[in-house]
């Protein structure tokens, strides 16, 4: 019998966190991956919600802590986090 391989939903929304910040393909191909990305997450009972990635008031990188204003980064809502 093959043995199950699985992955750990940390790991997962990480590599999936990091590849919808810096991703240079079309929003499109982002909306897609986070389609399937939620559906993983909602039937797995994993899915804890999203934020939008801003932009940093002083400058430095984007990142999901506070101190960034209320625009979107680059005005791509496709530019998202999953909690």
């Amino acid at each position: 019998m093959k043995t199950k391989k699985t992955i750990k939903i940390d790991e997962f929304k990480k590599e999936l966190n990091r590849f919808l910040l810096e991703s240079s393909c079309n929003p499109e191909g982002r909306r897609m991956v986070s389609c399937f990305a939620e559906k993983f997450l909602m039937d797995t009972n994993n899915y804890k919600g999203f934020g939008f990635y801003k932009h940093n008031v002083t400058g430095k990188d984007s990142d999901q802590l506070t101190g960034y204003d209320d625009r979107v980064l680059n005005d791509d809502e496709t530019r998202i986090f999953y909690f």
